[in-house]
């Protein structure tokens, strides 16, 4: 599930799926399918976990800020359909790795970690608030930020992008490189 998404008219039900020791993880919109409301107001964003083997629901968590209304809620009635305004990197934040699944639960919240088995939050990097890419490589998480975003407490017209590195075993931020300039998560009209 879900068997059918919404309509054309729609953003895409799912942003992206990883997998690891046989299980899989994606996000997607559990709300009504085929019906869309103009204010993104029966969207219902979770993460989800199911066998790899026989796609049985092993556990989801509910994403509050996530989808059209998180990240284009003044930009309705599209131009030229949702499908243009979705963050071009909403793809890139959820990695699994072994027993644990790493990803940001809403559009500017930081890295979670979560147990992969129970869905539960064992960790959150605070760090990484308004991260638009992340990856893991040998005990430590790679992550763009924008710390213009996390200033102002939401995306601005002036992204300000760092490359920073956090140790998975305490959580500390070991490196940092601003002035990154990179593909933009959002562009205000």
């Amino acid at each position: 599930g879900p068997m059918w998404p919404k309509s054309h008219d729609a953003g895409p039900s799912m942003t992206g799926l990883v997998s690891a020791r046989g299980r899989i993880f994606y996000i997607a919109d559990d709300g009504p399918p085929g019906i869309k409301h103009p204010r993104h107001k029966l969207e219902r964003w979770a993460l989800f976990a199911r066998d790899a083997f026989n796609g049985l629901l092993l556990w989801k968590k509910p994403i509050a800020n996530w989808g059209g209304g998180a990240w284009s809620p003044d930009d309705y009635p599209f131009p030229f359909g949702p499908w243009t305004v979705n963050p071009r990197m909403i793809h890139r934040r959820r990695v699994a790795v072994g027993d644990r699944v790493y990803v940001t639960l809403g559009f500017g919240a930081p890295v979670s970690v979560l147990d992969a088995r129970a869905g539960t939050v064992l960790d959150t990097l605070d760090d990484t608030r308004f991260a638009s890419e992340i990856l893991i490589d040998e005990g430590r998480l790679h992550a763009v930020v924008d710390r213009a975003a996390q200033e102002a407490g939401g995306y601005t017209n002036e992204p300000r992008k760092s490359v920073l590195t956090v140790a998975l075993d305490t959580g500390e931020t070991i490196w940092e490189r601003s002035g990154l300039v990179g593909i933009e998560d959002r562009r205000r009209r």
